[in-house]
């Protein structure tokens, strides 16, 4: 294959579908907590649920945008995505503690 030879876009496609996949791990986790609890929807278990699909809905709206910016021809200068990431990261260690906290406490 020459050098010459544009990527088909595979980046773009490989990298929407990790994004996919995260966001869909974080909803299953989240539902995963709410069908061990009964009281579902009440206090935590809707805070929880709350969380989770806030995160999950973020996490694949930056796939979605980073698909989009992967794409682009020519590639812009800064592709990187520092803040985004940042931000899944923070929903996701947010939704962690949550539901560590909900696990850990039994009057909760």
């Amino acid at each position: 294959m020459s050098a010459s030879l544009k990527d088909s876009g595979l980046q773009a496609e490989r990298t929407a579908l990790a994004w996919s996949r995260t966001s869909f791990a974080v909803l299953v986790s989240g539902v995963l907590v709410l069908l061990k609890d009964p009281g579902v929807m009440t206090g935590v278990g809707l805070l929880i649920s709350v969380v989770a699909g806030t995160v999950a809905l973020g996490i694949l709206l930056i796939g979605r945008r980073r698909q989009h910016t992967l794409a682009l021809d020519p590639l812009p200068a800064r592709i990187t995505a520092r803040g985004a990431i940042r931000g899944a990261g923070a929903g996701t260690l947010v939704l962690m503690l949550i539901v560590v906290l909900h696990v850990a406490s039994p009057l909760v």
